[in-house]
């Protein structure tokens, strides 16, 4: 165990009040804290048993991966992608870490599969669990705020009055959920030169981005079909049939791209 996982094996031994009185301060919020209070109450406390809460949702996240990809394309692609998936670098490093990242995953998969059937297949009533969901999002990690920006972005792009419409609704039903820890988190926003960590550069936005590949073949490889995808998909988009497939391809896109950048500005 390294130092964070030494954080949140400390923060979560402590009753649940203590907690939350805890992480008041803190920049991390308190539902993974929780979670994990709870799993070693029930578990126990050693290395094993507190290294297997990150297996157990890195599995819910490579399984509900697999069912996602089942549904918006073929059985084939599913396998294939959730084969991917469950043995990419940071996937590993996540599956057996003792911090919320892995549980991230899992939500942010869930988070999707409402969002893909509440603005693609219209189905009015996810945005509500999409709303849960976000919440749960941003009740576990604050940059997770990024994932919804891209949604609204999405969702924007489409031009659809009562999708932007609901879409908003959903936010403000994620924000009500959120409303007594919002104090805290506003109160805990890193100040410009206060926070721990330096300021990032382009070598270093490069360098963890290739890690996170498994090196810079693997990226340029992924980039390349990346970039096909997008020219393919703007081809399609001119015929009604595919504008569903473009949107999905833009939020996809999006998620890759766009929260790293948020984060690096």
């Amino acid at each position: 165990m390294y130092g964070d996982e030494g954080h949140s094996l400390f923060v979560s031994q402590q009753p649940l009040l203590r907690i939350l009185k805890w992480l008041k301060d803190d920049q991390n919020p308190p539902l993974y804290f929780f979670l994990l209070h709870i799993w070693i109450k029930i578990f126990g406390l050693n290395i094993a048993t507190l290294k297997c809460i990150s297996v157990f949702f890195s599995s819910l996240a490579a399984s509900s991966f697999f069912l996602f990809l089942n549904k918006i394309t073929t059985r084939q692609i599913a396998f294939f992608g959730a084969l991917l998936f469950t043995f990419c670098t940071a996937q590993i490093f996540f599956s057996r870490e003792v911090r919320c990242f892995a549980f991230v995953q899992f939500l942010t998969i869930i988070s999707s599969w409402f969002f893909y059937e509440a603005l693609i297949e219209s189905k009015k009533r996810q945005w509500i669990f999409l709303a849960i969901v976000n919440a749960l999002l941003l009740f576990t990690h604050y940059l997770t705020a990024f994932i919804i920006l891209v949604q609204v972005i999405t969702t924007l792009s489409t031009f659809r009055k009562e999708d932007i419409l609901l879409s908003l609704k959903s936010n403000i039903l994620t924000l009500l959920f959120l409303s007594p820890w919002i104090p805290f988190a506003i109160s805990n926003i890193p100040k410009s030169g206060s926070f721990w960590m330096k300021s990032p550069t382009w070598n270093d936005f490069f360098v963890l981005t290739s890690d996170l590949f498994g090196g810079k073949v693997l990226l340029c490889f992924f980039v390349v079909v990346f970039l096909i995808g997008i020219v393919i998909s703007a081809f399609y988009y001119k015929r009604a049939s595919h504008k569903s497939n473009f949107t999905a391809l833009l939020y996809f896109s999006g998620l890759f791209i766009l929260p790293p950048l948020f984060d690096f500005f």
